[in-house]
């Protein structure tokens, strides 16, 4: 399998990161007995099953800022607000059909 390098594209829009542009982001939490170890500090594709589309995501390292800092477990990267507000409503949208369906506890 070909790994596909993501470190230099927006999540939402899949266009490429360029080297002085704007970067809008935030950071999400895994669920608790999720085990990221073997994927930490790399970036990984997700499913967004309400947005029908696969997104890339950074992996937080647990020494990095993001993770000791404010918990976050994803990193998520977008071009514009607008961008980041849809990626946003898609993983909040997500999040709750996962515990809707006893996934997440």
């Amino acid at each position: 399998m070909v790994q596909k390098d993501y470190t230099k594209t927006y999540a939402w829009c899949l266009r490429r990161i360029p080297e002085e542009h704007e970067r809008f982001d935030f950071g999400a939490k895994a669920a608790p007995n999720v085990d990221l170890s073997r994927v930490e500090g790399t970036m990984i594709e997700i499913q967004l099953v309400s947005a029908e589309k696969t997104v890339p995501v950074g992996v937080t390292g647990p020494d990095s800022p993001a993770r000791k800092q404010q918990g976050f477990h994803f990193y998520f990267m977008t071009c514009s607000e607008d961008c980041c507000r849809q990626l946003q409503a898609a993983v909040s949208e997500d999040t709750l059909l996962g515990h809707a369906l006893g996934l997440n506890e």
